[in-house]
């Protein structure tokens, strides 16, 4: 019985408080501020974390150039459809809206 007592004593002095510090570590080990730090301490230069940076963000650029491309080829499909449905003049097309 005095075993468990002191189990139970050790382990509130000393494993809660060991948890509740390690799971703290563990929070900010996920930020952006914890990764910079775990990166130096890995011994990371500082060249390496801008690449990183600019690998990140050539990422999104190619996000959007991807969802701009989409966005041309919409726009290029319902274009295409407008002309079909244009009756034909026979007149070549200048771009520019005929005479009244």
């Amino acid at each position: 019985m005095a075993f468990m007592s002191l189990l139970f004593v050790l382990l509130l002095q000393i494993g809660l408080p060991l948890a509740v510090i390690a799971g703290g570590i563990w929070l900010f080990a996920r930020t952006d501020a914890g990764r910079t730090v775990l990166d130096r301490l890995r011994g990371s230069s500082h060249n390496e974390l801008a690449l990183r940076d600019l690998a990140d963000e050539i990422a999104h650029v190619r996000e959007d150039v991807m969802d701009i491309q989409e966005r041309l080829d919409f726009t290029d499909r319902v274009l295409g459809q407008l002309r079909r449905e244009l009756p034909d003049t026979g007149q070549p097309e200048t771009g520019e809206p005929p005479q009244g």
